[in-house]
């Protein structure tokens, strides 16, 4: 008997340690958000997957596209890239730190330690910064990514402004968009994305192209077919959006800044609310700003003028005439 226990012992311990080990792996997955949603429930939203899955885990694709994790910057020089590649950027601890959008196609995201995020969706455009690690979740909101937060793990709705589920406001960080020759013009100290260690990668498709919104996950009420005769614009208009407190509240597409400018750069006088605002326009840097009275930045985002309407059809949009 004493040897049949000492033999049915450890296996008994054992068989009990597998047990404990498999429902502590299993708790991180049940506590997890994406047991709580279903793409059904997602798409009353007007969220559908980008992978064109409908079913499991609506978080499971997450992570598909790699974000930049450990980003390399180095000191922009003149013929490091080409003067009219468009570059994204955002302030971090050391300063300024800028990447090329051909080089962010294949990554979307540049996380700084929780510092910042610089993230661009190439489907609408949209050029953004936040606070905190993102990955792209794989999923879209009329044409748009939705965010993953690394460390809260919920999902972030960036022209929203909030999380999925929740009424809190999601602010957007200052944000800079314009060619490299106004990188090295405008910030000579700033860092710019290695082209050695981080090569730059191919365009990024050719949708949506002059008829036609995105990949036909439009809004409700919307045809997947864009008129240019009703807005006035072209679909991939470039469109600068501004406002106080990292919220977004006017667009200013690049185009009616030219009209208004009428010059190679100039600045003019507008309003966002109440408040009394100077916005600032350089073509040679394909750059535009707009600032308060004690000369902040106001810039929360770039997008499309066709991703805007479908996102925030009533935000007000500046018109030259």
């Amino acid at each position: 008997m004493k040897l049949e226990f000492r033999l049915y012992y450890p296996f008994m311990l054992m068989r009990l340690g597998i047990i404990f080990s498999a429902i502590y792996l299993l708790l991180p997955a049940l506590e997890s958000p994406g047991e709580a949603l279903s793409y059904e429930t997602l798409a009353e939203d007007g969220i559908v997957s980008g992978f064109g899955i409908g079913r499991g885990d609506p978080l499971s694709p997450r992570g598909r596209i790699a974000a930049i994790n450990s980003p390399s910057y180095v000191k922009p020089t003149k013929g490091l890239y080409p003067r009219n590649t468009l570059c994204i950027g955002t302030q971090v601890d050391h300063g300024w730190v800028f990447s090329p959008v051909e080089s962010l196609n294949s990554h979307e995201i540049i996380n700084h330690e929780e510092k910042a995020a610089l993230c661009w969706c190439p489907l609408a455009g949209l050029c953004i910064s936040v606070e905190g690690d993102m990955t792209v979740s794989g999923l879209l909101r009329y044409d748009t990514f939705v965010l993953y937060e690394n460390k809260s793990g919920e999902l972030i709705l960036p022209f929203l402004q909030r999380k999925y589920g929740k009424r809190d406001s999601v602010r957007l960080r200052e944000i800079q968009l314009m060619n490299y020759r106004g990188v090295l013009e405008t910030f000579p100290t700033a860092g710019i994305l290695d082209p050695k260690m981080h090569r730059r990668s191919r365009p990024y498709g050719i949708y949506p192209t002059d008829d036609r919104v995105g990949l036909g996950h439009p809004r409700p009420g919307l045809t997947n077919i864009f008129s240019k005769a009703k807005y006035g614009y072209r679909p991939k208009e470039i469109v600068l959006v501004a406002g106080r407190n990292g919220i977004m509240e006017k667009a200013y597409p690049l185009v009616e800044l030219k009209r208004k400018v009428q010059a190679p750069e100039g600045s003019f006088e507008d309003r966002i609310g109440e408040q009394k605002v100077t916005v600032q326009y350089s073509h040679r840097h394909q750059w535009a700003n707009v600032v308060d009275a004690e000369g902040q930045s106001l810039n929360v985002a770039y997008a499309y003028f066709f991703a805007l309407v479908q996102n925030l059809p009533e935000m007000p949009i500046f018109k030259a005439h």
